[in-house]
Order: C-alpha cells, then structure tokens, then sequence
C-alpha cells in the first residue's frame, strides 16, 4: 500500500501568511479566499474550475516575487490542477517554474519545497519517468529530514520504495522500508495503521526475492495486529487476509489458514464477494500441507454452493485448479488433466469438453479470469511434461503425448501473446515474459523427448524449428516491450491523434473484457460481447491503417517475428558456429548451429550457480584492486572460473570440432556481462604468466548478437553512402546556475541534477587532436560540441567520434544519454538519450563505444544487453566495438590503434579485434597482460570486413565505409540510487 504524504497529490499547499511576506493585506485576502476555493473545486472534481482559481491565484501572487512562498505555492496549487486535468506539457512547465522559486527560498529548504517535490514526483512516477522521480523523491527526503517530521519523512520513504520495488530494485528498497519502520518503531507508533503497511510492504518484497525467512520474521513482529477482530470491520478484514496470503507464500500454511478461519467465521455469506475465495484458499493451504482429504473437501465447499455461479465463478476457477494441482501432486496424471481441461473450459464458458488436440486459438478470444486461466495451461504443461518424464512409456503412447503437449505450447505462446498486446504495465509484460520463458523451457525439454519417440524425422526437425523459435521470440519479446511506445512512436511518426485513437479503442477493448467477466448470465455476456466487437472492428480498421501508412511503427508495435533454423545456417559462413543460450531455474540450454548441423545441449546448470560464477569471473576482470594488492587470490578466482565456463557452457556445444575458426554467441541474462574470448580451454596445472593461458580467442575470434532476429536484419540491411570523413566531438562541462531562466525551465530538474555532478574530463581534447591527425574530417570542441550539432551533422560521416560522459540509466534504458556541452539551446536539452539515438539515420558502418561499461546494462530474463549500445544497432548501424568495464587508457590506445590496423589491412571485426587482442598479449608483461586490460572489447552485430579507401596522406586509414565512435570519457555513473526498470 502506497502511504500519501501529507501534501502529495494534494492541491493546496500551506504556506504562512504574515505580514512580513505580503505588503499588501488586499492581495494577501484574495490568495487566501482563491486557494480556498481551487482547493474546495479539487476535492469536489470541478478540475476545469479549479483551474480558473490556479491560473487567478497565479496571477496575484506573481506581484510578489519569484522568491515568495505564495507565488511558489501557488505554481504548486497550478500543477496539480493540471496534472488532474491530464494537461502533461501545463504540469511540465508549471513545476518546472514551482522547483525554481523553491529552490530560491530558504536555499531550497523550505519544507513546503518537499510537497512540491513530492507532487512532482507523483507526476513524473505515473508518466513513467521514474529517474525523473527518483531525484526528486530524494530531494523531499532530504528536505524532510532537516525540516520535516518523522513520519512524514516515513511516508516519503515508503512511497520511494515502492517505487524501487515497482522496478524490481529489491535491494534499494528494502533498506528505506527498514529506516520507515523503525521511525515508527522509535515513535511508539507500531499501533497506527501506517506501520501494518509498511511491514507488510516489506514482508511482500522479501517473498518476491524468494527471502522466505525475513518475511518470517516481519509477519511474527505483526502476531499482536488485528488480535481482536471488530464484526465485518472491512480495514481489518483486509489486512489479516493480506497477512494470510503473505503466511501462504512464506509457507507457513497452518497460520494463514488461522487467519482465514478468523474472518471465515466473523463474515456472513452474504456481507463479502471474497468470502469463497477465502474458502478456496483454505484448501489451497491444505494442498500445500498434503491434507488433500481437507483440500478436496474445501474446495467441493466452493463448487457445490448454491448461490449464484456468476458471483462466485473466480473462487469456482480457483477450486477446479486446485483439485487439478492436487490429483498432479498424486501423480494422477489423468485425472489432473481432466480438471485442468474442465477448468479451461468453464473459463471459457463452454459447455463441451474441451480436448487439448482440438482446441484452437480463436478459442480463447474470450475468458472469465485471465489469472486462472493462464495457470490452467501452465499447470497442463507440468502433467504433460511429468508424464513423458516417466519411465517405461510405450513410443506410440509417447508419440501421442508428445504432439499434444506440442499443441498446448503453441496455443499458450500464441495466446501469451495476445493479452502482452493488451498490457499496460511493465509488471505485467514481465510476468508474461516469465510464463513464455517457461514455454520456451518446455518446447526444449520436448524436443528431448521427441528424440527418443516414434515421431518421423521430419517431425523431429521441425519441433527442433518450433522450440528455437520459441526461444527467439521470448528474447525479443522483452525490449520491445520496454521500447513500443516510446521508441515506436519515435520512430514510426504516428500523428497524436492516431495515437489517442489506439489508446482510447484498447481502452475499450479491455472495458468490456472485464465487464463480460463480471457478467451475471450468459446473455449480458452475449451483449457485452456485441459491443466489444464494435471495437474490436475498429481498432482493426486503425491497425490497417497503422500498417500501411507507419510500418515501422506497426511492426515494432504489433507484428510477431519468427525466425528458422534453416535461415540462421544461411546467414553462417564456412567454419562458423552460433551458440544461443538459454537460462533457467535448474537448467541450461544451448543450440549450437552451423550452415549444415545443429544440435541442442542440455547442461545442469542452476541459474543461482551460473550468476554466482558470473560474478567471481567478472569481479576478477574488473576489480583493479584486488588485481593489484591480491594478485595470488585474484588468479585464482580467474582461473577457476574461467576454465569452468568453457568446460560446462561452451565445450559439450563445441563437440571437438575442429573446422570451427569463429563463434558468433547468443547470450541469456548474466552471461552477457562476460567475454567469452577469457574463457580457458584447459586449467593450467601449476602457475602460468596471464599472456600465456590457453584463452578461447586463441583459438577463434568471436562475436556476440542480442538475437538471431536481430542478427537476419543487421545482415539483411543495405547501407547507404556517405562522405568516407571522421565526426569528432568533445564537450566541456562546468557546474549550474540557480538562476531560473527560460532554458532551465526546460531542462528537467532530473538532468539538472545530473550536470551539477559531471566534472572535467581531461585529456579528450587531445584524444580529438589525436583522431584528427589519422582520419580526415571535422571536429567540434568545448561550446561547439552541442546535440543539435550531433544531430545535423552525424549522418553524413564515416567516422564519428565521441569524448564525452554518458549516463547509463538503472531506471529506464529509454533514458540513457550521451551528455553534450549546455549552450542554454530552447530546443535542444544537449542529453542525446536512448530513443533519440534510435530515430537517427545513421549511416556508419562501425560504432566504437570505449567509454566503461557502455555494454554492461541490466538484464531482464531472455534479452541481451539492455544499454545505451543497443540504441545504435536500432540507429542503422550494423556493428558495434564496446567494453564491458572501465579500461585503461594506455591498453585501450594501443589495442584501438592495433584494431583499426587489422581493419585497414582487411581482416574482418572479430578477426580484427581478435589479432588486435592478441598482438598486445604478446608484447605485454607482468600485471599488463591480465584480461582486465584488454578483454573488455566486444563486438557485437555483422562481423563483415571494411573495405579501404585510398587517402591522399602518408599512413593515413580512411577506409571505414561507415562510423567509427568513440568514447575516451568515461561513463559518469550514478552515485546516488537510481530507478532500475
């Protein structure tokens, strides 16, 4: 539960009025009477009124200064009156000029400042932008905490961590969860209803982090809360059955259910909808207790009551899938497929029994209870999955068996499909993401089994497509998903009336879809269902209509990529093998393809194993500390793990091939934080020096692709010509101003915030100086160095480079930046951010991104790198060179130079790098030969050569047919926290 500040999302902010701040008593009565009436039209609904009040009050108080709090607050009053109207570009600016006159109040500590902040927050947390809110939910706190009380100061800490948590960012919201109770604890306030939410809060994110225990602990501390139970109290009521459900998936069955049994016993039938699903639960916790006479019994309570099916029907669904789970814990596998089958089909409100082999998609247009339903054929893929896992099964009955679970798994990726479309939220989308992560596991594990049954050959290969594809599509599921609409609409054009067409018809849409679920009988469901297909015709008329004049937007948005395995082999060369990765709960899969093979791999391998391992490599190659003052320790954690990657994840895949020259590698999750080319062939027997290890880029050169999706359009796209000269730029930066002026009301106080932190970067200039002596082109230093000149400029160059700061969002990948010089442009922010990378038309055929860790982005499950990388590839760009960590400097000039020569002289990019790599193995020495100077570059995309162009200058290489960009800066990161999505 979310707990408001006092103050937040209100409209009126209180401010004292003396005399001493107003002159006039005339203008100090009228502001008083106006904010009394926005705020009496705020509450009653009456926004456009309200508005008159906002924009009046405004107006008088603008005579007092930009330094008076009234002026300030009544900017404040303004914003929130805009914000309710859904009047985003009034909110934006008002606030904006609300941030500025507080911030020259008091030095910006005012504590009405901190309601400001917190609205501003709010507004910003429901756009999405949640760095955005994240800086100021901080600065409110921090204000809070010299100015403020304690538990205000705890809401406000309750309220970010709910947005931390929001974005699975587990870790930073616990610590502000902890410091919000013990607040309340040190106050003696443990009674208020507040600290129930903030325990519970915190009891609720330890068990989505699967911290069973100190969920425990948290739920004991509440054993007092709620002991005596008011009759039908509904706030009670609420939080004991909350506590209850915590219990149950903490797995303390026996509690929840004594808290059940509370409620159950002081509620009437009649008084709450809730009470069969409380009934249903009980016999989930006998389920889980393996009291399955008590289970059955409770669960027959629900579906043999007589009231009305139609009110009742969600607890009915619960209880039919309960008795399914509970006859699959039997291993009575026939009979749970028959309840999972009936539960499908009363979700569906049929009337026939539905068989798995004739069901089709169109089937599940409409449905009571997507919950159920989606565990409905989740839990028919675990019976399907068990039962060919059984010993001892006649092929023919396998056979059978395995084509019906065949069609269970395209039906659910199908229809997976379908209601991620319709979600809204990021929550959600994951949630989806994990049920087809699930299914992709599945079609692997069939494929298995399918080798070993009477299925045709044909039919063999042909699962082996399907599972691939399963693979693939979950891969690039999520960034698109994290990208549709921001990135779609950047791209694609769409006019704003096109747009709030689409979002008021999927509204609709999804009305009538919960209006038909709480439908009381079948014939409103048939209506409700008419009207529904109103929409449903036009919306398809709009996607028509998207399709043929926005493609581009069209098909990031709706269209559904597929990808086979006999297209992949076309795209391998001679000699080359693609490995894709896939990461689950207890096991690892990996297809190995060549132009005339492919197999599949299964590796036990737990995904906690593989992310501790994960971590130890990394923090070998990274953590220059240790390298120095614990270098016995530092090889050992090196060598260990670097020889048990390439024994457990790339060796079984290999099979000793001996053709192989390249690898091209499709990682999973954490994976994609490591270089494979570390990876040691054999564990060396005593002590060897680091440039003599049997590393794999000895023996191949390799590159990385996010997906093979994504790996057929790079090869497929053609490029353009264009000038064959080098872009440079190298900003400067220097600290803000208070002043408010017109172009720091542009700027959002988030990047405001973020330039106040950029320091000096030295020696880019020379870095420019240095380019500009081996390619010919243009290079714009110090104020020349602006995004609107990046932007006029970029796509007509060769060679781009870069020295700059970039800024690698935790919050929103979309909000990533390269930071320019501030000139005070109206137009432009000088933040070149995600999405704008992605609109440009960029026609360089190489990116060099050298700045550290501009590959290292967060990983969501089945998605590559989600950085600030990734938008060049959407940018047009084919290739790009990237490191993974901060490198030395003097490793990377010499490894850049070396890389860029290999290139010259026609070896292609992995080749290159790979020659590159080795030639600085081969005259280092000592601690310069460790893989943390030179391992952190990697090549991702087409891996094709460059040609050479002839250049008129001695020893001069201009033959880069596309865009060389590099970042000798390095990456500013956050220091404070930042949102992670």
């Amino acid at each position: 539960m979310k707990i408001i500040l006092l103050g937040i999302l209100l409209i009126l902010v209180q401010t004292s009025l003396s005399k001493a701040q107003v002159d006039n008593l005339t203008i100090q009565k009228e502001l008083d009477e106006l904010y009394k009436l926005t705020e009496q039209s705020f509450y009653a609904g009456e926004y456009d009124q309200g508005l008159n009040y906002a924009i009046k009050s405004v107006e008088v108080s603008k005579q007092l200064g930009q330094t008076d709090t009234l002026y300030a607050g009544s900017l404040t009053n303004l914003s929130a009156i805009y914000a309710a109207l859904g009047k985003t570009e009034g909110a934006k600016e008002t606030y904006e000029l609300a941030l500025g006159s507080w911030e020259l109040i008091q030095g910006g500590k005012h504590k009405d400042y901190a309601i400001t902040l917190n609205n501003y927050a709010a507004f910003y947390d429901d756009l999405g932008d949640v760095d955005e809110a994240e800086s100021a939910y901080y600065k409110a706190i921090e204000i809070l905490t010299t100015n403020g009380n304690d538990v205000d100061k705890a809401s406000s800490l309750n309220n970010l961590a709910i947005l931390y948590k929001n974005q699975s960012r587990y870790s930073e919201a616990i610590p502000l969860y902890k410091e919000a109770i013990k607040i309340y604890e040190e106050n003696q306030l443990t009674k208020e209803r507040h600290y129930d939410s903030f325990v519970l809060n915190l009891a609720k994110l330890y068990i989505n982090q699967s911290n069973i225990k100190e969920a425990q602990k948290l739920i004991h501390k509440m054993d007092s809360v709620y002991k005596d139970l008011g009759a039908d109290d509904s706030d009670q009521v609420l939080g004991i059955t909350t506590k209850a459900n915590i219990y149950y998936q903490a797995d303390e069955f026996k509690k929840s259910n004594d808290l059940y049994f509370k409620v159950i016993n002081r509620t009437s039938n009649a008084s709450s909808l809730l009470y069969y699903d409380w009934i249903a639960s009980v016999g989930f916790n006998y389920l889980q207790l393996r009291d399955y006479a008590n289970a059955k019994l409770y669960f027959n309570k629900v579906l043999n009551t007589e009231v009305s099916e139609s009110i009742y029907k969600k607890a009915k669904l619960r209880s039919l899938l309960g008795l399914a789970q509970m006859f699959y814990n039997k291993s009575e596998y026939e009979e749970s497929e028959k309840y999972y089958l009936l539960t499908i089909q009363k979700n569906l409100d049929r009337k026939d029994f539905l068989q798995i082999e004739k069901m089709q998609l169109e089937d599940f247009n409409s449905y009571i209870n997507q919950e159920t339903f989606m565990n409905s054929l989740l839990g028919l893929d675990k019976v399907y999955s068990s039962f060919l896992s059984k010993g001892n099964i006649d092929k023919e009955v396998k056979s059978i068996y395995i084509k019906k679970h065949k069609k269970l798994l395209d039906l659910c990726l199908g229809f997976f499909n379908t209601i991620r479309q319709k979600a809204t939220t990021k929550k959600d989308k994951l949630k989806i993401l994990n049920y087809n992560k699930q299914i992709s596991e599945c079609y692997s594990k069939l494929v298995l089994f399918a080798l070993q049954s009477n299925n045709t050959a044909e039919e063999k290969v042909a699962m082996l497509g399907d599972a691939f594809n399963a693979l693939e599509q979950n891969r690039t599921m999520l960034m698109r998903d994290l990208e549709q609409n921001d990135l779609a609409r950047n791209l694609g054009e769409v006019p704003d009336s096109l747009l709030k067409q689409e979002k008021v018809l999927l509204g609709k849409i999804s009305e009538f879809d919960k209006k038909i679920a709480e439908a009381k009988n079948a014939e409103e469901r048939t209506e409700l269902d008419k009207k529904r297909s109103d929409y449903r015709i036009k919306f398809n008329q709009l996607n028509q209509k998207l399709a043929q004049e926005f493609p581009q937007y069209h098909k990031i948005k709706y269209q559904d990529r597929k990808i086979d395995i006999p297209t992949v082999q076309g795209l391998l060369k001679s000699g080359e093998i693609l490995l894709e990765y896939s990461i689950h709960k207890n096991k690892l899969y990996v297809y190995s393809i060549s132009s005339s093979e492919v197999y599949l791999e299964e590796i036990e391998i737990s995904e906690k194993e593989l992310n501790k391992r994960v971590r130890n490599l990394r923090s070998s190659l990274s953590d220059y500390q240790t390298i120095k003052e614990k270098p016995e320790e530092n090889y050992t954690n090196f060598v260990d793990n670097a020889y048990w990657f390439y024994e457990n994840l790339v060796a079984p895949a290999l099979k000793d091939n001996k053709e192989v020259k390249h690898l091209s590698i499709i990682t999973d999750g954490t994976l994609g934080h490591l270089p494979f080319e570390v990876f040691l062939t054999t564990k060396p027997e005593q002590k060897t020096a680091y440039k003599d290890l049997p590393y794999l880029i000895k023996q191949y050169s390799i590159n990385y692709h996010n997906s093979a999706i994504l790996m057929q359009d790079v090869y497929a796209k053609k490029r353009q010509s264009n000038n064959k000269k080098s872009l440079g730029f190298a900003p400067s930066y220097k600290k803000g101003t208070r002043e408010v002026t017109t172009t720091s009301i542009s700027r959002s106080m988030y990047m405001r915030g973020l330039r106040k932190q950029l320091s000096p970067l030295f020696g880019t200039k020379d870095e420019v100086k240095t380019l500009s002596e081996i390619f010919h082109g243009d290079y714009y230093l110090n104020k020349d160095a602006t995004e609107a000149k990046f932007k006029e400029e970029a796509p007509k160059y060769s060679i781009i480079h870069l020295a700059m700061h970039g800024m690698l969002s935790k919050g929103e990948p979309l909000l990533s930046s390269l930071v320019f010089t501030e000139d005070n442009d109206t137009l432009e922010d000088n933040f070149l951010q995600f999405h704008e990378i992605s609109k440009l038309d960029l026609n360089a055929d190489l990116v060099v991104l050298s700045a550290c860790e501009t590959g290292y982005g967060k990983f969501e499950q089945g998605e590559g790198i989600l950085s600030l990388a990734h938008s060049f590839l959407y940018a047009g760009v084919p290739s790009l060179v990237m490191s993974l960590w901060k490198v030395n400097d003097q490793s990377t000039k010499e490894i850049m130079t070396r890389f860029y020569t290999y290139l010259g002289e026609g070896s292609n990019k992995p080749m290159a790098l790979q020659k590159a790599k080795l030639e600085y193995l081969t005259k280092a020495s000592g601690e310069a030969a460790h893989p943390a100077y030179w391992s952190a570059f990697v090549q991702v995309g087409k891996p094709d050569s460059i040609k050479k162009v002839s250049s008129g200058g001695s020893n001069l290489w201009l033959g880069i047919g596309g865009g060389i960009l590099i970042l000798f800066g390095g990456w500013l990161l956050m220091r404070r926290k930042q949102r992670a999505e």
